[in-house]
């Protein structure tokens, strides 16, 4: 259970730094 936390936790931050860059490169 603790190993599944740990994946979400990284997709979630891996999301968020695409949908910035994401941004960034949109502007």
């Amino acid at each position: 259970m603790l190993r599944f936390n740990s994946l979400i936790k990284y997709v979630c931050w891996f999301s968020i730094n695409n949908l910035y860059a994401f941004k960034f490169t949109l502007q």
